[in-house]
């Protein structure tokens, strides 16, 4: 198929989404199925697309900014994600690793974070690049310390609002952390979170980013 003839559009909830006349979609059944997601920040654009499942990608920049102050952390990131942050591994990097996770599997869910960050939660992470297919929950902390600052790849645990958990591989690149969810979460361990009456996350007032990216 031509280029111009791939058509992307937005959905009812915002999230941008691919699709081809029909003449064409019947000649290529995939391009019939395609979930897309696209991020930007400061002079860096992603895009990824996939046949396989709802796909979610999030770009950011690892530089101070506003409002990441010591408040900001605190709304956007659990006391256990904050607890999770390895000795040596500065605040800014810490938070855009998290963030890009959260960001990734919002919009692979579908809703974007809708201003609730902590909903979406990094439970561990491991070193994808020297431990592939090893569970994260399984792995020293000093390892995934030294990947974090090395710049390795990882692999993140995020639970969803509804308790489900997915796989995110974050990568960085030069100032920027990368993370990306393709597929299916995991529904075989579902959770409630006792701090909410209902077994959900408790609702954030305010995430300190649009989520016009999904």
């Amino acid at each position: 198929m031509h280029p111009v003839e791939v058509h992307v559009t937005n959905d009812e909830r915002g999230r941008p989404m691919a699709s081809v006349p029909p003449d064409v979609s019947a000649a290529h059944l995939a391009g019939s199925a395609l979930s897309l997601s696209i991020s930007h920040t400061e002079w860096v654009g992603v895009a990824a697309v996939s046949d396989a499942g709802p796909i979610g990608v999030d770009v950011e920049r690892v530089t101070p900014q506003v409002p990441r102050s010591d408040g900001f952390v605190d709304i956007a990131l659990t006391p256990a994600e904050q607890a999770l942050r390895p000795d040596g591994v500065g605040t800014d990097q810490w938070v855009a690793l998290i963030w890009t996770a959260k960001e990734a599997v919002a919009k692979a869910v579908g809703t974007g974070l809708k201003g609730r960050p902590r909903a979406f939660e990094v439970e561990a992470l491991t070193d994808a690049e020297h431990h592939a297919g090893n569970q994260a929950e399984n792995q020293p902390e000093n390892q995934a310390a030294e990947a974090v600052g090395s710049q390795a790849e990882l692999t993140l645990r995020v639970r969803d609002p509804e308790g489900r958990r997915w796989k995110v591989a974050s990568t960085r690149d030069g100032d920027f952390v990368i993370a990306a969810t393709i597929g299916h979460p995991d529904p075989s361990k579902p959770v409630r979170d006792p701090r909410s009456p209902h077994g959900g996350p408790t609702p954030d007032q305010y995430d300190g980013k649009d989520d016009h990216d999904h």
